[in-house]
């Protein structure tokens, strides 16, 4: 037992206080590469993509699962919003695994949110239906991911649901967006952007072609 306490607390050797180093360097390098990820997530997924890529190799070398986790469910939204999606299910699946183990709520579901997109793009919007229906019934889900929950859920009911109502289930998120003061200025404009594209492909679907061009996003002027 003594021989245990001494261990215990002898000073660190040369070769373990440089891995030590090492691995809170990389720690750190992982997080400042989420942090740039995350902030680009929405206005340029490609750098997202590199970004987080970069991320999970690390975090997943230095086994750090918080962190992996973080990066990999970044990979996978921009990997979804660039249109590879029948290829981003599988990484979905496992990632939102880990996240729910976790207990990552928000991360969480933002990846149902993405599987429920690969599904639809895999002709399977009931499995979409599946993956969305916790993001819409939890209490605790934040406004933002609720209202993209809501927006595609009315993309995978498509032509089973009436449009009135499918209108207002898209006027709903369109308010939580608007009443999420977590949200900067920016980030809301463009959120809001995306929902208008929701809305105008719903439309579109439901032969509303005017009403679906007046619904798309417009680009705004130059000054």
């Amino acid at each position: 037992m003594e021989a245990s306490k001494q261990h215990r607390t002898a000073p660190l050797s040369h070769a373990e206080s440089g891995r030590s180093a090492n691995a809170g360097g990389t720690l750190s390098a992982v997080g400042r590469l989420i942090e740039r990820a995350d902030a680009l997530h929405l206005r340029a997924p490609e750098l997202a993509l590199v970004l987080g890529e970069r991320a999970a190799a690390l975090a997943e070398a230095a086994s750090a699962d918080e962190q992996w986790i973080r990066a990999e469910s970044l990979v996978v939204s921009a990997r979804v919003r660039l249109g590879m999606r029948p290829g981003t299910a599988g990484r979905a699946v496992a990632a939102l695994r880990a996240a729910e183990h976790a207990g990552y709520g928000d991360i969480a579901a933002r990846l149902r949110i993405d599987l429920a997109v690969c599904a639809r793009s895999l002709g399977v919007p009931l499995t979409g239906l599946a993956a969305l229906r916790p993001v819409l019934t939890d209490p605790v889900v934040s406004p933002v991911h609720r209202a993209a929950a809501l927006c595609h859920l009315v993309g995978c009911l498509g032509q089973l649901g009436r449009k009135s109502e499918l209108d207002r289930v898209l006027v709903e998120a369109d308010k939580l967006v608007v009443g999420d003061d977590s949200l900067g200025a920016d980030t809301q404009l463009l959120v809001r952007a995306l929902l208008r594209v929701g809305t105008a492909a719903h439309r579109r679907r439901h032969g509303d072609l005017t009403a679906g061009g007046g619904a798309a996003p417009s680009r705004p002027r130059s000054p």
